[in-house]
């Protein structure tokens, strides 16, 4: 803080929670106390914070169900890949070519058939 002006270091100052020390500071806490009191805006403030809410909740939730999705896919994919294996005797790399899928993909799905 050594390297700000007397006003900038008094403005941080206030907003780590010590008292307004300058002119500036005393207005702008009176404005903050005057918005904490304002009923109007706290409930606002409070509405838009549980429509927040209410958004990451939403976003969890869809989140899940692509993640399921994508889980089950995965599952039958590397079923697939467990009988061209297993079943059908089949290289990696023929694997790889016929589900159009990378070869360490295929190798590391393999190395925990294994």
């Amino acid at each position: 803080m050594d390297d700000v002006s007397l006003e900038m270091k008094r403005l941080l100052e206030y907003i780590d929670g010590q008292t307004a020390s300058d002119e500036f500071t005393r207005e702008l806490d009176d404005a903050v106390q005057s918005a904490r009191r304002n009923e109007k805006w706290r409930l606002e403030y409070m509405t838009l914070q549980q429509e927040y809410r209410e958004k990451y909740n939403e976003g969890l939730e869809v989140g899940k169900a692509e993640g399921k999705i994508e889980g089950r896919m995965e599952g039958k994919l590397e079923g697939k890949i467990e009988i061209l294996y297993c079943e059908f005797k089949l290289t990696i790399s023929e694997i790889a070519q016929k589900l159009e899928l990378s070869e360490e993909y295929v190798q590391g799905v393999v190395k925990h058939l294994t």
